[in-house]
C-alpha cells in the first residue's frame, strides 16, 4: 500500500541531495518569467513610426499614455513642451528636404550642360580661357599650373596651328 512517511521521507531525502539543482531550477523559472513579462511589456509599448506622422494629436495622446504617469493635467504639460519643438523638427526636416531638391537639380543641370560640350583636353580649356583674354598668371591660377607649363602650352598650341593642324 501507499506510505506517507516513506514517500515523504523519499522526497526529504532527494530534496535535500539535489537541493543546489532546484534552487537553481527555480531562479531559471523566475528569470524566464520575468523575461517574459519584460518582452510583453515592450511589445505593447512599442511604436510603429512608419506612416504616422509626429504631430498628429492621436499619435501624441497615445505617447502620453504610455510615457506619462495617470495624472492628465502633467501629460498636458509634457505635450504643450514637445509639440512646438516637434513642429520646428517637421520644419527643419521639409527645409532640408527642399534644399537637397534644389541641389539635386543643380547637379543634374551641370551634368547636362557637361555632356553638351565636348570633353577638352587640358591644352584645349587653356587656350580656349586664354582667347577669351585671360593672361598667363590667370590661367596658371585657374588651372593649378605653373606659369612656365602654361606658357609652353600656349606656345605649342600657336605652333600647331601655325602648321595648319587642327586639334
Amino acid at each position: 500500500m501507499f506510505n506517507l512517511t516513506n514517500n515523504s521521507a523519499i522526497l526529504l531525502k532527494f530534496i535535500l541531495i539535489y537541493k543546489y539543482y532546484l534552487i537553481l531550477g527555480c531562479g531559471l523559472l523566475v528569470i524566464l518569467i520575468l523575461g517574459a513579462i519584460f518582452r510583453l511589456k515592450k511589445s505593447r509599448t512599442s511604436v510603429k513610426k512608419r506612416g504616422k506622422q509626429l504631430d498628429n494629436p492621436g499619435n501624441l495622446r497615445f505617447l502620453q499614455k504610455m510615457y506619462c504617469s495617470d495624472n492628465e493635467q502633467e501629460a498636458l504639460v509634457i505635450s504643450s513642451e514637445i509639440l512646438p519643438q516637434i513642429n520646428k523638427l517637421v520644419h527643419l526636416g521639409e527645409e532640408i528636404r527642399d534644399l537637397l531638391k534644389q541641389i539635386e537639380k543643380k547637379q543634374i543641370h551641370l551634368l547636362a550642360k557637361q555632356t553638351e560640350q565636348p570633353f577638352l583636353t587640358l591644352d584645349e580649356r587653356i587656350y580656349q580661357a586664354y582667347k577669351k583674354g585671360l593672361g598667363v598668371a590667370e590661367l596658371a591660377a585657374e588651372f593649378g599650373r605653373p606659369k612656365g607649363e602654361v606658357e609652353l602650352i600656349l606656345n605649342l598650341y600657336k605652333s600647331k596651328l601655325k602648321e595648319g593642324r587642327r586639334l
